[in-house]
């Protein structure tokens, strides 16, 4: 008897626990179940279920070798246009190309991946900010001059990155994600087609002032309210303000964000601390909950975090 179909007889047999109806299958098989599981067919690289086992082992690597990581997010820019105006053929056509172009732009040493739609990330063990940045620029810079072809069809894509390095900017798997995520939003609110560092702050994600009137809607099963309020600051993860209307923790609100006189975005949130200031007078602070509307919320907010940063004032 084939030593696999002795193991088989022998789990399922002899350690009932173990193998629960065992089905025998050839090596290629079983080859094609683990690519399926791990690779993006649509651009050829990695996929997300890759993503957490990779990073956490990379992540211990570098912690015991005492080195660096840099994590970048990548993000085709306007990508919704492109399959609103050219059709989803095109933007298929579009990712390929770009996971091809990717795959053959990395080093040996680093992880290409597909996070999901039109989001890609790019692992680099042993590399510190300045080596990333020079690679995620020299990719960024190859992909605006490459023209993009699908059957007698040629357009123009840009791509904009946010670059996180391990341990600098976070200490566990899930701040370097979002510490990455935060710092491509910022490349997104200054106009796309650039590559943004995470700038590191004792809170977990870069706080603005954000001085501005705001109106609050509260919802819960008993009503509906509206509110006045006075922004303090605003997040990617949330903003603070300041009201005379008291909440609860756990309050569900939305809030309308507005930048440049544009139709305000309404962004979902929930009142995570409530501090009294003075007689009736409350600040709130509400961390968001994007749900649908997250990638053009966060653009919003990354207008707002670009412009303060480059002195322009209040919004």
């Amino acid at each position: 008897m084939p030593l696999i179909a002795v193991m088989c007889d022998h789990f399922s047999n002899q350690q009932r626990n173990v193998i629960k109806q065992p089905k025998l299958t050839t090596r290629e098989h079983f080859d094609s179940l683990i690519n399926h599981s791990t690779i993006d067919h649509l651009t050829g690289l990695f996929n997300r279920n890759c993503l957490n086992d990779t990073l956490s082992h990379l992540l211990a690597l570098t912690q015991r070798e005492d080195t660096e990581l840099s994590f970048v997010f990548l993000d085709l820019d306007d990508f919704k246009l492109i399959n609103d105006t050219y059709g989803h053929q095109m933007g298929d056509s579009v990712l390929n190309q770009f996971g091809k172009l990717l795959s053959s732009s990395i080093r040996q040493s680093d992880i290409a991946l597909r996070y999901g739609g039109e989001e890609f990330i790019i692992i680099m063990p042993n590399t510190d900010r300045k080596d990333a940045l020079i690679l995620s620029n020299r990719i960024r810079l190859k992909v605006k001059s490459t023209p993009f072809i699908n059957d007698e069809l040629k357009i123009n894509v840009s791509v904009s990155g946010g670059l996180a390095v391990y341990p600098t900017h976070a200490k566990t798997l899930g701040e370097l994600i979002y510490s990455a995520d935060s710092a491509l939003y910022q490349a997104k609110g200054a106009g796309k087609d650039t590559i943004k560092v995470f700038k590191n702050e004792n809170r977990h994600y870069l706080r603005v002032p954000w001085i501005k009137k705001i109106k609050v809607k509260a919802i819960n099963f008993d009503s509906t309210t509206i509110v006045e309020g006075i922004c303090q600051n605003i997040c990617f993860g949330g903003v603070l303000f300041e009201t005379s209307q008291f909440y609860f923790a756990g309050d569900a609100v939305q809030i309308p964000i507005e930048v440049n006189d544009e139709n305000p975005i309404i962004i979902f949130g929930t009142v995570v601390r409530v501090t009294t200031i003075a007689n009736a007078r409350f600040t709130i602070s509400v961390s968001f909950s994007f749900g649908d509307m997250e990638k053009l919320a966060k653009n919003k907010i990354g207008q707002i975090i670009v412009k303060y940063e480059q002195g322009f004032g209040q919004t």
